[in-house]
């Protein structure tokens, strides 16, 4: 048998940005995860319906080769909801509350190195992105919810 401790240990799990609520109440929350040993990490959707108290796996990110570190998870005006992942900047889309996810593009140069990207939609409907790029703290924005 073996114990919680060892079996806590096979499996690797953080998370980088801020829950988001959705029109119903509901709260997603984006993290990355890995079992041990695996080389790529992949994004994890989690939802809540009861304010936090128990959280339940909505989806996985990232079933191709891309690593899905630091992913961050933003409401569009539309309804649609968007993720904003390192190491490249890359973008996907959902449009069923976190359930499944298409890969979109990656709006920065070829090895563009970002880290630790944030994002917040200001009142206006523009989605800003503070991140760490190109070892320089940055900050971008899109008035298309994304695509630019």
């Amino acid at each position: 048998m073996v114990a919680d401790a060892d079996r806590r240990r096979d499996f690797y799990q953080r998370a980088h940005g801020e829950p988001i609520e959705l029109s119903n109440g509901s709260t997603l929350f984006a993290t990355y995860w890995s079992p041990r040993g695996f080389q790529k990490l992949r994004g994890a959707i989690h939802r809540s319906d009861d304010s936090g108290k128990t959280w339940g796996l909505v989806s996985i990110v990232g079933a191709d080769d891309r690593v899905i570190d630091e992913p961050e998870i933003s409401l569009l005006p539309s309804g649609r909801l968007s993720l904003i992942t390192r190491p490249d900047g890359a973008i996907f889309y959902s449009e069923d509350e976190g359930k499944t996810w298409r890969y979109s593009h990656t709006p920065f140069p070829k090895g563009a190195r970002v880290k630790t990207p944030r994002f917040k939609m200001l009142s206006d409907g523009t989605l800003v992105c503070v991140m760490t790029a190109y070892g320089q703290l940055r900050l971008s924005w899109s008035t298309d919810e994304g695509k630019t």
